[in-house]
């Protein structure tokens, strides 16, 4: 794929970070995530979704990449909320490739939940 094209997918995942820029393009609020769309709030499935797609592109060190993972451990999932299943997915997958100790919290995190409401039975045949 060319460059271009991943530098303009990097540019709107980027508008979609929910925060003023300075001068240079910077975010000022490094406490927020990636909303749906630019100047959307950040929910936990659009902040996971946004962060993994930075990665993809390898923007590991980006401001709004760092940022994201920071607010995605301070926003825990419920499992309850909308889109659940969807931001778990690419949750797992970011923090996964983000390593260390935000891998091993995001793991046990999302075990203990899928763990907790999964249904207990018999299987058939055993």
């Amino acid at each position: 794929m060319p460059r271009t094209v991943i530098d303009k997918a990097v540019a709107y995942v980027k508008r979609c970070y929910k925060s003023e820029r300075d001068d240079n393009g910077k975010p000022k609020n490094l406490k927020s995530s990636f909303g749906y769309q630019p100047g959307w709030e950040p929910h936990y499935t659009s902040a996971a979704a946004g962060l993994r797609a930075m990665q993809v592109c390898g923007e590991y060190d980006a401001d709004e990449t760092k940022a994201s993972v920071e607010w995605l451990h301070e926003h825990k999932p419920k499992y309850d909320e909308r889109w659940f299943y969807y931001g778990t997915y690419y949750y797992s997958q970011a923090m996964y490739q983000q390593g260390g100790d935000a891998a091993k919290e995001a793991r046990l995190f999302i075990e203990n939940i899928l763990l907790e409401k999964q249904k207990t039975g018999r299987l058939v045949g055993i």
